[in-house]
């Protein structure tokens, strides 16, 4: 196996799909999850191949990730309540219903009930020296599907349901599309 790392990521291992294990993020604490601080990791999210290695990208973006979490957890809450109203039109609860799983929202601070992150997906996208990254999110208002956020550094390039946070081609086409006007 070939590791291209400049320092020791903690918590890690080679599993089925590749380099897999756990990363602790402090600024999602709180948040709606069973997990206190710690979160699934791994590297390549839907991209599976034969050698896995863990790449200089990779490292800087577990990096980044660890020593910038706040500002990206302020990224996504900030693109979330931004976004918001569409997707409580999309989902189309009424009422009680509505009130339970998508209740109206007027700070950030009010998603910690509804959204809760499982795992960070390192992407085998690059760019500037740097791996995309998906934060793949329990949420009231989709049990099944999930939360997703597709990002690079601090800046939210994509949100949707869960997939979006490990699908190759979502970062490629941030990559492509508007890649050139983040830093």
């Amino acid at each position: 196996m070939k590791w291209k790392m400049t320092i020791k990521i903690p918590n890690i291992s080679l599993g089925e799909y590749g380099y897999e294990g756990t990363i602790t993020l402090d600024a999602w604490s709180g948040f709606l999850t069973k997990k206190n601080g710690a979160f699934g990791l791994d590297f390549g999210g839907d991209m599976v191949i034969d050698n896995p290695t863990i790449e200089d990208e990779h490292i800087a973006a577990y990096r980044y990730i660890v020593d910038n979490q706040y500002a990206i957890r302020d990224a996504v809450l900030e693109a979330l309540l931004k976004n918001y109203k569409d997707l409580q039109e999309h989902y189309g609860y009424e009422d009680e219903e509505a009130e339970q799983y998508m209740p109206d929202v007027n700070e950030m601070g009010d998603f910690k009930k509804l959204i809760g992150l499982i795992n960070v997906h390192v992407m085998n996208v690059y760019k500037n020296g740097m791996a995309y990254f998906g934060l793949e999110f329990d949420c009231t208002w989709d049990e099944e599907h999930g939360f997703g956020v597709m990002m690079y550094k601090d800046n939210v390039v994509e949100l949707g349901g869960a997939d979006k946070s490990i699908l190759t081609w979502v970062a490629e086409r941030a990559k492509n599309e508007i890649g050139n006007n983040l830093d």
